[in-house]
């Protein structure tokens, strides 16, 4: 074939070079046609099932967030106002900061409990043990929620 081009002008070579290509193109448009709406029909299924999703997961990660927020803010109140520490951090008893509740508060309700920061009183160890069963009622409502969303039609 390269013998059979190399006696053309470049121009000749070109135009059937191009009409080749467009040739398969026109045998197989029909195949991509086919092709490309099945593509657009699964993705229309996939954002329609997506958008049933959305409603209650964004609920879900609003209520924790707003649990996180709140759990965060006492730990931190309660430990600021306390006459002697409520937790230890790294096992020096230390009062926290905002940072330091909301990383406890993060760890505490994702049930992650890292043990770098540690409630030693009982009111620390009682409001962390609530946090934790709203963590996992939380997290069992939402999944059954986003389940139970995505099995509706």
């Amino acid at each position: 074939l390269s013998f059979f081009f190399f006696f053309l002008s470049g121009f000749q070579a070109l135009l059937i070079s191009m009409m080749a290509i467009a040739l398969v193109g026109f045998m197989g448009s029909l195949d991509i046609a086919v092709f490309l709406l099945d593509i657009g029909l699964l993705f229309e299924d996939f954002f329609a099932h997506a958008l049933r999703l959305i409603k209650p997961a964004f609920a879900l990660l609003t209520c924790s967030s707003l649990t996180i927020i709140f759990f965060a803010s006492l730990y931190t109140i309660i430990d600021r106002f306390g006459a002697a520490p409520h937790f230890t951090i790294s096992g020096i008893p230390q009062k926290l900061t905002l940072s330091d509740g909301l990383y406890l508060s993060v760890s505490t309700l994702t049930t992650a409990g890292f043990a770098d920061i540690v409630g030693v009183t009982s009111l620390g160890r009682l409001l962390m043990a609530m946090e934790t069963f709203c963590g996992v009622t939380l997290l069992l409502f939402g999944v059954e929620a986003i389940l139970a969303s995505g099995r509706r039609k």
